[in-house]
C-alpha cells in the first residue's frame, strides 16, 4: 500500500513517489486494516487523476521512485491510450523487472501506441526483458529511440535485441551502455547493422567488447556505411587491432562523424593510426585507459 503523488513541469512529469509502508507494530489489526482501507481508497482516486494527467503529458519520467505491478500497468494503458501525448518514456532506478518490462512491450506493440522514446536505466532487466522488447522492435514503428543502460541483458539479450532489431524500420538511435555485452554481443549488434541501415547512433559504452566484436562493428560499417556516431568509450578490452579496424571505417566511411573512444586500452599505435585517417567528417574522442 502506498499513496502517490506527482509533480509537474512543463511537458515532463515526476509520478509516483511512494512513501514508507504504513504498517506499524504500534498499530493493532483492526487499525491496520482500517488505514489500509483508506488508503486504497485514497489511491484509486489519486490514480485516475494520475492517469488523465499522464495523456496530457509528451514525457514521463519516473526517477528512483519503486513502480508496484499496477503502477506499470497503468503506465502501458497510458502508452496504447489513443488519446495519449506521451511520446518520451523514461524509467530510471524504479526496480522494473523483466514482467514490468514485459507489460510495456506489450503496449508498444497497439496500433494506438505513438510513443518515440523509450529509456529504461537501472533496472532490473534481463534476458527475458529483453526478448520481451525484441519481439516489440520486430512489430513497432512509432520508437525512434530506444536506451538500455546499466541492465543485465548480457550476450544473449544482446542477440535478441539484435534479431528483433533486423526487421524494424524506425530506431534511429540504439543505445545499450553498461549492460554487460562482451564480443558476442557486439558481433551480433554488428551483423544486424548489415541488414538494418536506420541506425544513426549507437552506444555499446561501457561494456566488455574486444578486438573481436570491434573488427566486425567496423566490417559492418564499412559495408553499409549508416551509423553516424558510434560510442566505445570505457570498453577496456578494446586494444591497438581494434583501433586500426576502426581507422580503416575513419577513412572510407564519409558518414561516421563521431567516434568516441575513451578510456580503452588503445596505445600509441592505434592513436597514430586514428589520427592519421582522421578528415573533416569524423570527430575522434580518444583517452588511454589508465592502468
Amino acid at each position: 500500500p502506498a499513496e502517490i503523488k506527482s509533480n509537474f513541469s512543463g511537458n515532463c512529469v515526476i509520478v509516483f513517489s511512494m512513501i514508507n509502508e504504513i504498517a506499524s507494530s504500534n498499530m493493532n489489526e483492526q487499525q491496520q486494516i482500517m488505514r489500509f482501507s483508506k488508503i486504497r481508497r485514497t489511491e484509486k482516486r489519486t490514480t485516475d487523476e494520475e492517469y488523465n494527467n499522464m495523456l496530457n503529458q509528451e514525457e514521463l519520467i519516473i526517477f528512483k521512485q519503486y513502480l508496484i505491478e499496477g503502477s506499470i500497468c497503468m503506465v502501458a494503458k497510458a502508452i496504447q491510450d489513443p488519446f495519449s501525448k506521451l511520446r518520451r518514456l523514461t524509467l530510471e532506478s524504479n526496480r522494473v523487472n523483466d514482467a514490468g518490462i514485459y507489460s510495456i512491450a506489450q503496449a508498444l506493440t497497439n496500433i494506438n501506441a505513438e510513443l518515440e522514446s523509450l529509456a529504461v536505466f537501472s533496472n532490473g532487466i534481463g534476458f527475458r526483458g529483453a526478448r520481451s522488447l525484441a519481439d516489440m522492435l520486430a512489430r513497432n514503428t512509432s520508437l525512434t529511440s530506444i536506451f538500455l543502460w546499466n541492465c543485465r541483458i548480457g550476450n544473449e539479450g544482446a542477440k535478441v535485441l539484435a534479431k528483433g532489431m533486423q526487421s524494424n524500420v524506425s530506431i534511429q538511435e540504439l543505445s545499450l551502455d553498461l549492460s554487460r555485452i562482451g564480443d558476442v554481443g557486439a558481433v551480433a549488434i554488428a551483423n544486424m547493422l548489415k541488414i538494418n541501415g536506420n541506425i544513426k547512433k549507437l552506444s555499446l559504452r561501457a561494456n566488455d567488447v574486444g578486438s573481436v566484436g570491434v573488427k566486425a562493428l567496423a566490417a559492418s560499417l564499412i559495408k553499409v556505411s549508416c551509423v553516424e556516431e558510434l560510442n566505445l568509450e570505457k570498453n577496456r578490452r578494446i586494444s591497438n587491432v581494434g583501433a586500426l579496424a576502426l581507422a580503416k571505417v575513419v577513412k572510407l566511411d564519409p558518414n561516421l562523424c563521431e567516434l568516441n573512444l575513451k578510456y580503452t586500452s588503445i596505445r600509441s599505435v592505434g592513436i597514430d593510426a586514428l589520427i592519421q585517417a582522421k578528415d573533416f567528417h569524423c570527430s575522434l574522442g580518444l583517452e588511454v585507459a589508465d592502468y
